[in-house]
């Protein structure tokens, strides 16, 4: 099974009133979705998609939480080392690549392309599980913007990474403060929609007898907002 379609089956077991939309596909298919996302938490394997998903998210002020593991041979005698990290990136602070920088790994490091990473992987996505609480709950008190976690397999240890204390102070090289919004955004596809929309409280004569340009204008986004923010 797919496992966006697992995902689905397990959410509404748990919340049968839950409503869950799936995509199977690259998550650019669903941007326009994601734009409207809380949080939103990644577990891509590809480093690049990992650095655009980021990117999205800061454009949209959203904060990505984000998680990865890799496997590496340590020597002849020394075996291997399993080790990953869980991180949050927010607007205004380290981003995910500054955070937590990393060469493409397209096998898993030296584990190849299906190993049975299962207890890395499930310590990470409660991590993640954890961070995500964390900023949709009061319950520690203070909200954490950003968190960079580090997971050693071979020890049993998940610490804090000493790389985001240094930074923490420093603006981001890489995603300006300033650098946020929807870039494709076209007032004037907005107006036209809102217009024509079937739904929306004014009609297109309507609209025209309400007075001027400016004024039809006006009315169609006052409508078009209230039209998204209805329950």
């Amino acid at each position: 099974m797919a496992k966006v379609d697992i995902a689905r089956r397990m959410s509404l077991a748990i919340n049968p009133q839950a409503h869950v939309s799936i995509y199977r596909a690259q998550w650019q298919v669903a941007a326009e979705a994601l734009k409207s996302c809380d949080v939103i938490v990644g577990g891509l394997d590809n480093i690049r998609s990992k650095d655009e998903l980021d990117g999205f998210c800061r454009r949209f002020l959203i904060p990505y939480i984000d998680q990865g593991m890799d496997v590496h041979r340590l020597g002849e005698a020394d075996g291997y080392l399993v080790a990953g990290q869980a991180v949050l990136s927010s607007p205004g602070e380290p981003c995910l690549r500054w955070q937590a920088p990393a060469e493409e790994a397209r096998t898993y490091g030296d584990a190849g392309g299906k190993p049975q990473v299962v207890w890395p992987n499930g310590i990470l996505a409660s991590t993640a599980v954890g961070l995500v609480v964390q900023l949709v709950t009061p319950w520690t008190g203070t909200r954490r913007r950003s968190a960079y976690f580090c997971y050693d397999a071979n020890e049993g240890t998940v610490i804090k990474a000493d790389r985001l204390l240094r930074r923490r102070d420093q603006p981001c090289p890489h995603y300006p403060p300033a650098a946020v919004g929807d870039m494709a955004f076209d007032i004037r596809a907005v107006f036209k929609s809102s217009v024509r929309d079937p739904d929306s409280d004014v009609s297109e004569p309507e609209a025209s007898a309400a007075g001027s340009a400016p004024r039809r204008w006006f009315a169609s986004l006052t409508n078009m907002i209230r039209r998204r923010i209805r329950p």
